[in-house]
């Protein structure tokens, strides 16, 4: 059954990966719409981590920054689609790394030296991995 997901899905996300960027964040905000408003995906398990995480903020602040997480979610899950169709011009221009950091990993690479990078929660980090094996 999983495999019969799988290649339904493909041809699904191969066309979202082709569109241009803002019919993509128009599809994101569609997901948005859904996943928040009609099916409610996990929304009090959200809530639930938030309070958790962060006992002194109010609950509207909660509120907001839940929604938020569902937007930057959306959003997330589409650009990684794209991944499949961008352009290497594209998604050097959209990713970047910090030159120092970009030296530093390049000088470790040239003497053959294993490195680990760690990235934050916020951002997209398979356009990152993309990105950094690109330069």
């Amino acid at each position: 059954m999983a495999a019969l997901v799988y290649y339904l899905a493909i041809p699904f996300i191969y066309l979202v990966s082709l569109l241009p960027f803002p019919v993509l964040y128009l599809v994101s905000d569609l997901f948005f719409f859904v996943f928040f408003h009609v099916i409610g995906y996990r929304k009090n398990v959200v809530l639930e981590n938030l309070r958790n995480s962060f006992p002194e903020r109010a609950e509207a602040d909660l509120i907001r920054i839940r929604r938020d997480f569902y937007r930057y979610f959306c959003d997330l899950l589409l650009e990684t689609f794209k991944t499949l169709t961008i352009s290497k011009k594209e998604m050097l221009r959209r990713a970047r790394f910090n030159p120092e950091a970009l030296a530093l990993f390049n000088d470790l690479a040239a003497r053959n030296q294993s490195s680990i990078m760690v990235l934050g929660h916020f951002g997209n980090w398979e356009w990152g991995g993309n990105t950094f094996s690109l330069l």
